[in-house]
Formats: structure tokens, C-alpha cells, sequence
């Protein structure tokens, strides 16, 4: 009797150890996919847009995360469209598409400053405040959960 409650517990645990395995595994392909096509879609948004190139690193400030960013302004009407590539922890890309307005130009610097919503998976509304001087862009960012900086310096116009 004892063997046979033993066989059944073994093979109840199996059951669980092959089931939480295929889980596990279904979980990790989901996540690969996501940040293939997050990447691809990325670089095409990227890729479509003209106009001025800027290169540099952003940083968070609570999180740590951080890495390369690209960014591209191009003009429409009385405000610029910006194309932000950023990298995340070196795997991921997400591509942010948004329309900004000038500030203040003055002393051949332009400060720019507003409030993106990147939405609740992106970390939500981030508040913005930079400077352009000359081919260098410096700003810090800050959103609810997180706050950090960016610089970038200008590498070429179309």
C-alpha cells in the first residue's frame, strides 16, 4: 500500500515538473517574439523619417536601466516630429513617435520642454526639459516611477 501512495505522489510531481517546464517555455518564446518584432518595428519607424540625426546614451536614474538613443527631428508646421530609438538593457528597442513644440530659442540655443505619454508599458507620462546648443542636446526626464538624463550630439542632417 505505502509503494503505491509513493508511485502516485511521483507521478503527480512529474505531472507538475512537465506542465510548469512547458509554462516556463511558452512564457520565454513569447517574450523572444515580442522583442524581435519590437526591435523590427523600431528600426522601419526609425528608418521612414527624414531629417536631422542625433546619437548619444540615456540614462535612469532609479531603475539603472539605459543605453543607446537615437533620435530624429524633423519639422511640421510650428513644432517638430520626433523619432526616438532607445535601447533597453542592450536587447530591446522601442521606437517612440511624437510631435514637440519650441520653447524658447535665444542665444543660439533652443530649450525645449513638455510631457510625452509613452503609455502604462512604457512608464507613462515622462515631463521633458532640454537644451540644443549647437550640435549637443542634454535633457533630464522624469515620470512617476522613474527619472533620469540623456545626451546626445548631432551626427548629420538629410
Amino acid at each position: 500500500m505505502g509503494n503505491y501512495v509513493f508511485l502516485e505522489w511521483l507521478m503527480n510531481k512529474r505531472k507538475i515538473i512537465k506542465y510548469s517546464v512547458a509554462v516556463v517555455f511558452l512564457f520565454v518564446v513569447c517574450i523572444v517574439d515580442h522583442f524581435a518584432y519590437q526591435t523590427y518595428k523600431a528600426d522601419d519607424v526609425y528608418a521612414r523619417i527624414g531629417g536631422s540625426e542625433w546619437v548619444g546614451r540615456w540614462q535612469s536614474e532609479e531603475i539603472g536601466d539605459g543605453g543607446k538613443l537615437k533620435l530624429k527631428f524633423e519639422r511640421v508646421g510650428d513644432k517638430f516630429r520626433t523619432v526616438w530609438l532607445a535601447e533597453h538593457y542592450g536587447v530591446c528597442k522601442a521606437a517612440f513617435d511624437e510631435l514637440i513644440g519650441i520653447v524658447e530659442q535665444a542665444d543660439g540655443s533652443v530649450v525645449i520642454k513638455g510631457k510625452i505619454d509613452l503609455g502604462l508599458s512604457n512608464g507613462g507620462t515622462f515631463n521633458y526639459a532640454g537644451v540644443i546648443k549647437d550640435d549637443t542636446l542634454d535633457m533630464t526626464w522624469e515620470s512617476s516611477t522613474d527619472s533620469g538624463t540623456l545626451k546626445l550630439k548631432l551626427v548629420g542632417r538629410k
